[in-house]
């Protein structure tokens, strides 16, 4: 099996129900006549939420084996939870995961055209202990190629095969991360990657070791480091996304961060309480290549800084941000917007057309 499986494919030569008719049973042994009065949810299809994070091997003997009923199962080790969610989303346009406790061994990715949703925060998702380093929680695209142990020309190759996802949504859920065990930079709990048409509300993050919400290229941000983008702006950009009512804390880098992007909004959300492990937490972060952003009543609560818009060496310049109805307290710095993180190179771009409005910055650190 491809370890980076497009989120919206269906293994060749497996089982494929469709909508389900009526003859088609599910998990619980309700069928879609009985279900045509119900909503459908992820345990339908196999999710447990009860907080064991039982594995496939406790069941099927091979993958193939399991891929009988679960075609997007990618390894034994896989829980049930995480399978079970894929392949609600992947068999219906609206997929509901309902209060409880589950947890995963990889990022479930979402496919275009799918609502995922939960009952509120009273929807648990954690990490398993041995969830792969730099591997996201929920993502739109599956294979999370941050570049840790890959070469360049996987990274290129990776790039070019993110064809994108659209119209979907992530929200009422509350996605827990790793990092209050294992103190290294980890994950982020949502990281969109060339992405379109799509918003995430309600969702509460902690502990999660990189971001907490990433709106980012097809590249997550890492052309800043590839010479042949220099200067230069991305092919495969996410745009269009809104990011509402969202609560971000204990994260490891920023609470919220874009790259390489267009035309994203962030409405009503919370940052506070970065971790202070790795002394790189900014509550909102307008970062490399990012363009027509807007952080419209939102909150920054003791982090590095507030609200910050940036760029590393070699990137295009941030602009056109608007910031209105925003607050800081106890950061460091409650609103920082300047050019390269490291100026030392000599000339270097800076951020500009950035509007503020409405904003206050209190008890400064």
């Amino acid at each position: 099996m491809n370890e980076f499986m497009d989120c919206e494919a269906w293994p060749v030569g497996a089982p494929f129900l469709g909508v389900p008719g009526k003859y088609v049973t599910f998990e619980t042994g309700a069928t879609a006549e009985d279900k045509s009065r119900d909503l459908v949810t992820t345990r339908d299809y196999g999710s447990l939420g009860d907080g064991s994070g039982r594995r496939l091997s406790s069941t099927y003997v091979s993958l193939e084996q399991a891929q009988v009923k679960y075609p997007n199962a990618r390894s034994l080790n896989d829980t049930f939870d995480v399978v079970g969610i894929e392949k609600a989303l992947l068999l219906n346009p609206h997929a509901k995961a309902p209060a409880g406790n589950y947890v995963i061994n990889r990022s479930i990715c979402v496919p275009s055209h799918t609502d995922f949703y939960g009952d509120g925060w009273t929807t648990v998702i954690r990490c398993t202990a041995d969830m792969p380093r730099y591997m996201h929680m929920v993502v739109n695209k599956s294979g999370d190629y941050i570049g840790e142990g890959k070469t360049y020309a996987e990274i290129q190759a990776l790039i070019a095969g993110n064809t994108g996802n659209s119209n979907f949504s992530i929200r009422n859920m509350w996605l827990i991360g790793d990092l209050e065990e294992t103190k290294l930079m980890t994950r982020s709990a949502i990281c969109l990657k060339h992405a379109k048409h799509a918003k995430i509300s309600g969702v509460r993050t902690s502990w999660t070791g990189y971001h907490g919400i990433d709106i980012s290229d097809a590249s997550e941000g890492h052309i800043v480091n590839m010479p042949e983008y220099f200067g230069k702006w991305e092919t495969k950009p996410s745009e269009d996304i809104l990011v509402e009512g969202c609560f971000v804390e204990y994260h490891g880098d920023d609470g919220y961060t874009t790259h390489y992007s267009t035309d994203i909004t962030f409405r009503s959300c919370v940052a506070r309480f970065g971790s202070q492990i790795f002394s790189a937490e900014n509550g909102f972060e307008v970062d490399d290549g990012s363009r027509n952003i807007v952080l419209d009543g939102c909150w920054a609560i003791r982090e590095q800084a507030g609200f910050v818009v940036k760029c590393h060496d070699n990137a295009q310049a941030s602009y056109n941000v608007t910031i209105t109805n925003c607050h800081s307290q106890l950061c460091g710095y409650g609103f920082w917007f300047y050019g390269k993180q490291n100026i030392t190179i000599g000339t270097y771009a800076k951020a500009y057309s950035v509007l503020m409005q409405n904003c206050s910055s209190s008890f400064t650190r």
